[in-house]
């Protein structure tokens, strides 16, 4: 039977896995999915999840210390696990932020660039004038004369 999964399938079980799932399917096994184990429970419920993100959308900043006093019964590494993992934020500029931006976000922050360039052309101004390419001492000191005019 191993010889047969292979040829059709590749490599994908070793014979001793195949050995047991025959054994078990033999004994009245009818599932192939893994039976419901007893062990330690998930620290993330989905009410823990719901207050603290409740709490970091109240207040951008605050921090994991902060969410432990608020959320003591958890501790501060369970509780950074669960802002940066489970519901994917990070911090950027002391602000916690999603990690991937929706089409929303995107088009929002879209048009904030088109509104900045817009009013720079309108205005007469090189655009390019004002970005900082700063990759020699040479850029930093023409960045610096751009910035003095």
């Amino acid at each position: 039977m191993h010889k047969q999964i292979v040829a059709v399938y590749g490599n994908v079980m070793n014979r001793q896995n195949m050995t047991k799932w025959c054994r078990e399917f033999s004994e009245g096994r009818t599932d192939v999915h893994d039976e419901q184990r007893s062990g330690r429970p998930s620290l993330f419920s989905d009410d823990l999840l719901q207050e603290i993100e409740g709490e970091i959308r109240a207040n951008r900043r605050v921090r994991i210390r902060e969410l432990h006093h608020i959320i003591p019964e958890v501790s501060k590494t369970t509780i950074h696990e669960a802002v940066t993992e489970k519901l994917g934020y990070r911090k950027l500029y002391a602000r916690w932020v999603p990690k991937i931006l929706t089409d929303d976000h995107q088009m929002k922050r879209m048009g904030s660039v088109l509104k900045f360039l817009t009013r720079y052309a309108q205005e007469g101004n090189e655009f390019l004038d004002y970005i900082p390419l700063v990759s020699s001492p040479k850029e930093t000191s023409r960045w610096e004369k751009v910035r003095r005019r």
